[in-house]
């Protein structure tokens, strides 16, 4: 298969040959359709950031795809089905797993850091980590629901626990934060702001104010230059 490998920092991805992996018990084998490109992945190519795992490495987390092959004792699945992998893969034994809270698992093992991600044609997972993606979300732009999309839904509806009436504050309006907009009007928040970085400003600042104003309606928030203009957002 091909797979675009990372050898070290401050090097490209070299795109080349390798072996296809074979599932193994209880795992089974996903063709990638597609993997979204993490601001982590950036940490590791352009600024020193160690992976756990020693180069060379696949990287990639955010993976969607079909299942292509089954490992011996997998059940429930088949060759075809649309599948979510998630970024982080979990033991499903400590203490954290146990309570519901696989996000802090003290055994975690992260897809393009501590073994081979999607940044290939294939790759392997436990397929009780496996998650059917509905047919209804393309399979490609699905990819970034397992991080860039799962991470602020997490923060706004399970930890912040926000409500109809509520109003939230979005620090640093990115990837992530961006969708945090998205996941604070599924939450019910009345008024979703976000304070932009210096960055971002500069970045949205190309953007046609149009845009803010299609974006806004789309998700349910709130602009931020009513934050600028000392006023609360009807």
């Amino acid at each position: 298969m091909k797979a675009a490998v990372f050898h070290a920092a401050h090097r490209p991805l070299e795109v080349t040959e390798m072996p296809t992996p074979e599932p193994g018990p209880g795992q089974v084998l996903v063709k990638v359709a597609a993997c979204g490109l993490c601001h982590t992945d950036l940490h590791f190519i352009d600024h020193d950031t160690p992976t756990f795992k020693a180069p060379p490495l696949v990287l990639g987390h955010e993976i969607s795809g079909t299942i292509a092959d089954l490992g011996a004792g997998v059940t429930g699945w088949k060759e075809g089905d649309t599948v979510l992998l998630p970024a982080v893969l979990t033991c499903g034994v400590c203490a954290a797993c146990r309570e519901g809270r696989e996000n802090i698992c003290d055994h975690n093992q992260m897809f393009g850091n501590h073994v081979d991600g999607g940044f290939a044609e294939y790759v392997v997972a436990p397929a009780k980590d496996v998650y059917l993606l509905p047919r209804e979300i393309p399979l490609e732009a699905g990819s970034i629901i397992a991080d860039a999309i799962t991470t602020p839904f997490h923060a706004v509806v399970r930890r912040g626990k926000v409500v109809p009436g509520d109003w939230v504050l979005v620090l640093g309006c990115g990837g992530v934060g961006s969708l945090a907009f998205g996941c604070g009007a599924i939450g019910g928040g009345g008024g979703t702001f976000g304070l932009l970085s210096v960055a971002c400003i500069l970045f949205f600042s190309l953007v046609p104010f149009f845009a803010f104003k299609n974006l806004s309606r789309v998700i349910g928030a709130k602009l931020v230059m009513a934050l600028f203009l000392g006023t609360r957002p009807a």
